[in-house]
C-alpha cells in the first residue's frame, strides 16, 4: 500500500504560517474507497491505514485550529487599537472643546484687556494708542502693558487673566492638534488592524472548509475498516481528546515535586515574550481537543502585583445569570466586534454576559478585560477557579489573544472564531494564562 502524506496542503500552510515556519506544501494523498477495500483483507495493512486516516483527521484539527488561533491573534490586535481609537477619539473631542472654550474667555480677556488700554492712552496720554487696543495684535498689546509700569493693582489683575487665558488657549489648542494627530494615526492603524484580520479569517475559513470537506469521509472510512459507525467514531475522537485534555489539566495542577537534596531549586517560570512562536496546536473547531499535549499553561504575562488569592466572587446568582447568558448563545455565529444580539466575538460575549447581571468587566477586548481584572486585584490562580471566572490565552507580548467564560466541571463556554458558533467546550492547555479573572459587582 502506498505511504500517504498525513496533512494535506491546506493544513500544513495553515501551521506553517500560524508558527512561523516555511515549508513546501505536499499534495494530500487521501485514500480512495478500493484502498480501504483492500485494506481490510490483511490485519497490519487495516491498521496502517487505521493509522493513516487518524493522521490525517488530526491534520486536518490541527490546521483548522491553528488557523483560527492565527485569526484570534488578529482581531484582537485590531480590538486593542479600536480601544485606543476610541480613548484618543474621545481625548481629541474634549481637548477641542476645551480650546474653543478657552479661546473664548482669551477673547473676553483681550477686549478687558484693550479696553483698558484705551483708557490709559486717554488718561495718561502713554504709548499706547486706541488702534492698538483695538488692532487685533493681542501678544503686542499684552506686551505692551506689562511694559507701561502704569498698570494698577487692578490693571495687574486684568493684564495677569489675559495673559493667562490666552497661553491656555494656545496651549490646548497645540494639544488638540496633537491630539488629532495621534486619532488619525490610530485610524489607520485600526484599517491596517481590520485588513489584517480580514485576511486571517479568510485562511482560517479556508481551513475550517478543507476539514469540513473532508472529515466526513475520513470518518466514514474509519468507520468501514473498524466496522462501526461514523457517530461512534467521532464519539470515539472527542473522548479520547477530553481524556488527554483531562490528563493535562491533571499534570498542570500537580505541586511540583520538591528538589532533591543539594538539587538547586528550579527557576520561577518567565513571561512569555513578545514572538513566541512555540510549536504545538491548539483545539481543534468541533470539540474543543487541545493539540500540543504537554505544553505547559503561560504565566502571567504581565508580572506585577501579586493577584488576591481569594478575590471575591460576585453573588452565585449573578454568576449563575452570566453564565446562563452565555449559554443561550450557543449556536450564534463568530463576527468581530460582535456583542449581540446574534453575532459574537469573545470579548463582545464575556462582556455582555456580565453586562446582563450589571457587572463591568472592560471593555470590548480580551485584553482590556484582564488588565480591568489585574488592576482591581480580581486575578487568582487558575488552580483556583470557579465558576463564572474569565480564562485568558496569550501568545505572549502582554495581550491576550482570547477570553472564554469557565462554567465548572473543566469546561467553558467561548465564541471561537470564523465558521465556529458559540460552543461549550473542555477547557484548553494550550497558551492558557496561570490566572483567571474573577468579576466581581
Amino acid at each position: 500500500m502506498r505511504p500517504r502524506v498525513a496533512l494535506s496542503a491546506v493544513a500544513i500552510g495553515a501551521l506553517s504560517a500560524g508558527f512561523g515556519v516555511g515549508t513546501a506544501t505536499a499534495t494530500p494523498d487521501y485514500p480512495s474507497s478500493d484502498d480501504v477495500e483492500h485494506a481490510k483483507g490483511d490485519e497490519a495493512a487495516k491498521q496502517a491505514e487505521i493509522e493513516s486516516l487518524s493522521a490525517l483527521l488530526d491534520g486536518l484539527e490541527a490546521s483548522a485550529a491553528a488557523a483560527g488561533r492565527q485569526q484570534q491573534i488578529a482581531d484582537e490586535k485590531y480590538r486593542v487599537t479600536k480601544d485606543a481609537l476610541d480613548v484618543a477619539s474621545v481625548r481629541e473631542a474634549e481637548l477641542a472643546a476645551s480650546a474653543e472654550q478657552a479661546g473664548e474667555r482669551a477673547r473676553v480677556s483681550k477686549m478687558r484687556a484693550g479696553l483698558l488700554a484705551a483708557h490709559l492712552a486717554r488718561t495718561a496720554g502713554g504709548e499706547v494708542g486706541l488702534s492698538l487696543a483695538l488692532d487685533g495684535n493681542s501678544d503686542q498689546l499684552l506686551y505692551q502693558l506689562s511694559a507701561m509700569g502704569k498698570l494698577s493693582e487692578q490693571s495687574q489683575a486684568i493684564y495677569s487673566v489675559a495673559a493667562a487665558d490666552q497661553n491656555l488657549a494656545e496651549s490646548l489648542t497645540e494639544q488638540a492638534k496633537q491630539a488629532a494627530d495621534e486619532r488619525k494615526r490610530l485610524a489607520e492603524s485600526a484599517r491596517s488592524a481590520l485588513t489584517s484580520a480580514s485576511s486571517a479569517a479568510q485562511q482560517s475559513l479556508a481551513a475550517l472548509a478543507e476539514q469540513q470537506k473532508r472529515q466526513g469521509r475520513l470518518l466514514e472510512q474509519l468507520a468501514a475498516l473498524k466496522n462501526t459507525t461514523v457517530e461512534a467514531e467521532a464519539e470515539y475522537r472527542r473522548q479520547k481528546a477530553a481524556a488527554a485534555q483531562a490528563e493535562q489539566d491533571r499534570q498542570d495542577e500537580e505541586p511540583p515535586a520538591p528538589p532533591a537534596a543539594g538539587t538547586p531549586s528550579e527557576a520561577p517560570p518567565q513571561a512569555p515574550s513578545s514572538g513566541d512562536s512555540s510549536g504545538g496546536s491548539p483545539s481543534d473547531d468541533s470539540g474543543g481537543q487541545s493539540g500540543g499535549q504537554g505544553e505547559t499553561p503561560k504565566p502571567d504575562p504581565k508580572p506585577g502585583p501579586t493577584p488576591e488569592p481569594q478575590a471575591p466572587a460576585p453573588s452565585p446568582g449573578k454568576v449563575a445569570g452570566a453564565i446562563s447568558y452565555a449559554r443561550a448563545q450557543k449556536g450564534e455565529m463568530y463576527q468581530l466586534g460582535g456583542a449581540g444580539p446574534d453575532r459574537w466575538d469573545c470579548s463582545g460575549l464575556t462582556q455582555m454576559a456580565y453586562s446582563s447581571v450589571g457587572i463591568y468587566i472592560g471593555t470590548h477586548s480580551a485584553t482590556n478585560q484582564y488588565d480591568h481584572a489585574r488592576s482591581s486585584g480580581n486575578l487568582v490562580p487558575y488552580a483556583d477557579r470557579q465558576p463564572g471566572d474569565l480564562i485568558f490565552y496569550s501568545s505572549g507580548g502582554g495581550d491576550m489573544y482570547h477570553v472564554t467564560l469557565y462554567v465548572g466541571g473543566g469546561m467553558m463556554i467561548e465564541a471561537p472564531y470564523d465558521g465556529v458558533p458559540v460552543r461549550e467546550v473542555p477547557v484548553r492547555s494550550y497558551e492558557r494564562v496561570g490566572y483567571v479573572a474573577r468579576p466581581t459587582g
